[in-house]
């Protein structure tokens, strides 16, 4: 007796048996064979990522991920958020569902964390602390009271969380940064110093963009306290003043006038949410 089916994935399929006698006589007969597929596909998620903030609202962040079936082949995966969303500062969780032609799925999860203001000021102060380690012959002033200033501004104790600093003593932040890129910007004039403009330049870009966003914050907090237009008009000015002096690349005065408008944002909210 023979048979014989031929099925290339998941269906319906016919299964033929003949028998020959010896008279030469065939006898046939069918049976019907359904395969099915119950194995979902596999899927390989993303690691977690990390990324620094690109304005307020967070950070853009694109991602894939790979799936495959032994009967489907290559599986789509879909993110919920979407790859392409924009994601807010702090850590968020996207889940990955990959679902075969069966409607076998597999799903896996990873965090994209978007970096504030504090979480960049700290990556920025661990790759000087790593650039400045490989020159540990060198006496580099500049570089090193920089390390220090910055160090004493990512200091847990002023800070309320990613974006936000405390209204009393987080003044002395701005001074710290405005100190630190003070030395950021004259070391990089030197010719010859041993680190590239680029690096030195992207520090400085990437702290002054830090403290913008600090101020930003609490400008937004005003207004939502119901602070007027004409009790933001000083504020403001402060920032479009901040921004001018950083088009100028005189970036320690830059980080000043951002504290100017932070601080003031903090008296409005203050007298604007004070009991009677």
């Amino acid at each position: 007796m023979n048979g014989s089916v031929n099925a290339d994935g998941p269906g319906t399929y016919t299964l033929t048996y003949s028998a020959t006698n010896s008279q030469g006589e065939v006898g046939m007969a069918t049976r019907t064979v359904i395969v099915v597929d119950t194995t979902p596909p596999s899927l390989v998620c993303p690691t977690n990522m990390t990324v620094e903030f690109s304005n307020a609202a967070g950070a853009t962040v694109f991602f894939t991920a790979q799936a495959t079936d032994l009967c489907s082949g290559t599986v789509p995966v879909t993110f919920v958020p979407p790859s392409g969303s924009t994601f807010p500062i702090g850590t968020n969780t996207v889940v990955c569902t990959a679902t075969d032609d069966s409607g076998n799925t597999n799903q896996c999860s990873f965090t994209v964390t978007v970096l504030g203001p504090h979480g960049v000021k700290e990556d920025v102060l661990a790759e000087m602390l790593a650039l400045r380690a490989t020159m540990k012959a060198r006496r580099i002033p500049l570089l090193d009271m920089a390390i220090a200033n910055l160090t004493l501004s990512v200091a847990a104790n002023s800070w309320v969380d990613e974006t936000h600093l405390q209204t009393k003593g987080g003044e002395k932040v701005f001074a710290e940064e405005a100190n630190t890129v003070l030395g950021l910007d004259t070391f990089m004039q030197q010719r010859n110093n041993g680190i590239a403009k680029s690096v030195l330049q992207g520090w400085i870009d990437r702290l002054t963009k830090a403290d913008r966003l600090l101020a930003a914050v609490e400008i937004d907090a005003a207004t939502n306290a119901g602070a007027a237009p004409k009790q933001l008009a000083n504020v403001l000015k402060e920032i479009i003043n901040g921004d001018q002096a950083a088009h100028k690349q005189q970036y320690s005065l830059t980080i000043l006038n951002y504290q100017i408008a932070w601080e003031q944002a903090v008296k409005l909210i203050s007298r604007l949410t004070k009991k009677p």
